[in-house]
């Protein structure tokens, strides 16, 4: 929250819910540097077992606070939030979250094989240039069959647009991949091809209104 851009970034803690730790690294002048957990960083009750994690545990994901000076206060809103090491989710023009996406599902509703859906490891926080309403998030990828690598430029005009690139690489063969699942159950009719529901959208994500999501490009090569 005490970085040089205009749209503060705080943290959220591991906990129950959001065991899987995600390291976060700050980019500036092309040279990256990991921010290393501590629990001074947030505000807990003395006795919380939090306190009692090592140095360097993670975090459980980040988000976008509003921009310092705006019409709202920064401190208590924010626009953009990766939470869950594999969740994201924008807000729309009355400033209210709706569904959250994935980075990737990996053979969801394919009989006999089980489901992944791979994991943000490392966050890439780049610091935008003064008075830019665009911010740039690239994320490593990392699960049992695919890993890859996604770059995420979001601007916060009326709503929130996000751009969604991604390279990614197989490590074995997938019978079925969906590029932003949202965050609902895919659904398979015994009597056609499976199709998918709100969690499974197409490679090349349409714009929609919370978050709009203008393009997601894929490469995929095997490793």
């Amino acid at each position: 929250a005490n970085g040089p851009s205009d749209f503060p970034v705080t943290f959220f803690h591991l906990g129950r819910f959001f065991q899987k730790p995600v390291r976060m690294h700050v980019v500036d002048g092309g040279r990256a540097r990991e921010i290393i957990y501590s629990d001074a960083y947030f505000d807990m009750p003395a006795d919380s077992p939090a306190h009692r994690l090592p140095q360097n545990s993670g975090f459980a994901g980040f988000r976008f606070q509003e921009k310092r000076g705006g019409k709202l206060d920064w401190r208590t809103n924010d626009w953009v939030a990766f939470l869950g090491a594999s969740y994201f989710r924008a807000i729309g023009e009355l400033y209210q979250y709706g569904l959250s996406a994935r980075g990737l599902a990996v053979d969801t509703a394919v009989f006999g094989r089980p489901e992944e859906f791979p994991d943000f490891t490392h966050i890439y926080l780049e610091t935008p240039a003064p008075g830019s309403d665009t911010v740039t998030v690239c994320a490593l990828l990392d699960g049992p069959s695919v890993s890859g690598a996604f770059r995420f430029r979001m601007t916060r005009g009326v709503a929130v647009t996000m751009d969604v690139e991604k390279a990614l690489f197989l490590r074995r063969p997938v019978a079925r991949w969906t590029g932003g699942p949202r965050s609902t159950i895919p659904t398979a009719s015994p009597f056609g091809p499976a199709r998918e529901s709100a969690s499974g959208g197409p490679s090349t994500i349409p714009r929609t209104r919370s978050p709009r999501l203008s393009r997601m490009k894929t490469l995929a090569a095997s490793a």
